[in-house]
């Protein structure tokens, strides 16, 4: 069975949209391995085990997203 990400709800999905343009890059980028690769072969810095959480980040600025 082949991995889906999908966002949680319509206020996520507002979120992802008001992130700056490389971030959601970067996000459709982590998205698009995870779908290829399975979560599992995904590792750090975009993937943390412990609470499958999803990390961006561009420049100097940080941002997590948790699932």
């Amino acid at each position: 069975m082949g991995w889906t990400v999908e966002t949680l709800n319509e206020t996520v999905d507002v979120e992802v949209e008001a992130l700056p343009e490389d971030m959601r890059a970067r996000l459709a980028r982590i998205a698009k391995l995870i779908e290829e690769k399975g979560l599992e072969r995904v590792g750090e810095p975009h993937v943390k085990r412990r609470l499958w959480e999803m990390r961006l980040k561009a420049g100097a600025e940080f941002r997590e997203r948790c699932t």
